[in-house]
């Protein structure tokens, strides 16, 4: 069965005490977009199995019902493995960003505002040249 794959594939990082220069962890998205994609097909499939009761469920009750219950339930685990799978990879590139400084942002100090009282600029055209 497909459901789970972030919860098995996707690695978060080591706890602070034991990181290492060059630790790794799963930073691709690929696992937690299938649990997406698996839990919406199993709504869609629950939702068909409620609505059109001139489908194959209609001549079985029960089949219905747990083709509902049973869609409900690998939507609903499929959805709480792929948020847990993005956590684990948001916690991953934060954690890559703390300890790399190739990975930082760089802040920039605001630009300051040009004062009240200077001329305002001519203003020039693309190529360079004053405007005629």
């Amino acid at each position: 069965m497909a459901t789970g794959c972030s919860v098995a594939f996707v690695q978060g990082p080591p706890p602070a005490a034991e990181r290492r220069p060059g630790f790794e962890c799963t930073t691709s998205r690929a696992a937690p977009i299938v649990d997406l994609s698996v839990s919406v097909l199993s709504l869609l499939l629950a939702t068909g199995a409620v609505s059109n009761p001139n489908s194959s469920f209609g001549k079985d009750p029960g089949l219905r019902a747990v083709t509902v219950g049973s869609g409900i339930l690998v939507a609903g685990g499929t959805l709480m493995s792929a948020v847990l799978g993005l956590d684990r990879i948001s916690d991953c590139e934060l954690a890559q960003a703390a300890t790399e400084p190739s990975l930082r942002v760089e802040r920039r100090a605001p630009v300051a505002a040009a004062p009240e009282d200077a001329p305002p600029q001519a203003a020039s055209s693309p190529l360079g040249r004053p405007p005629r």
